[in-house]
């Protein structure tokens, strides 16, 4: 979570992403030179980090099939298929941003026009998503409408809304799939390959 707006949190997940494969092709002789597919970061280091709306995209994709889903009245989020699609016409590392508003959490500012929101996902090739970020509400009442909006019970988050009040703040935040950015490292298909935690019940645990 940083003090700063929509386009500079994505520009920050930019460099995060290219400060990481270049310290991985820095230290290739020691770091998973048995795994990493280090021709994948070199194209990445290589090529500029497209954006392409979510409008953009559903026009984009409008000849396929199962891209997108309805997950409210009028509000779409993209498949895995989709994802992989876009991927496939636009590059190898795209932005899908201006995400449909109802479809992302409530915690996510909207633009203007109330329909989409300061949120995006960084795609990437043979995965997808490996990063989301987003501007928050800056005050209480604008986190108050959406959680309204989402359907969501003010009294879950009374601290987060009291915080706003408190403290009307402009902020940025993202997050990275750790493993979803090993999928993309290594080429593995199965996501469940690569956890970093182990999530077999019958493992018995030190105290």
């Amino acid at each position: 979570e940083m003090p700063v707006g929509f386009s500079e949190i994505m520009e920050v997940v930019n460099e995060y992403v290219k400060f990481l494969c270049a310290g991985l092709l820095e230290n290739k002789d020691d770091i998973g030179k048995n795994f990493i597919k280090y021709k994948k970061i070199e194209k990445i280091l290589s090529v500029p980090f497209k954006s392409v709306s979510f409008r953009e995209a559903m026009h984009l994709l409008r000849s396929e099939e199962d891209c997108f889903r309805e997950v409210a009245p009028n509000a779409y989020s993209i498949t895995r298929k989709g994802e992989k699609e876009l991927l496939s016409k636009v590059g190898p590392v795209v932005w899908l941003y201006d995400l449909d508003y109802m479809s992302v959490p409530f915690y996510q500012a909207s633009n203007e026009d109330g329909v989409s929101a300061k949120a995006a996902d960084l795609l990437m090739e043979g995965v997808g998503e490996v990063v989301g970020c987003g501007e928050r509400h800056r005050d209480g009442k604008s986190v108050r409408d959406s959680l309204k909006k989402h359907c969501v019970k003010e009294s879950e988050y009374e601290w987060y809304i009291q915080m706003k009040d408190e403290v009307p703040l402009k902020t940025s935040g993202f997050g990275m799939g750790i493993e979803r950015f090993f999928m993309f490292l290594t080429e593995v298909d199965d996501i469940r390959n690569l956890q970093i935690l182990p999530r077999d019940n019958n493992i018995e645990y030190l105290p």
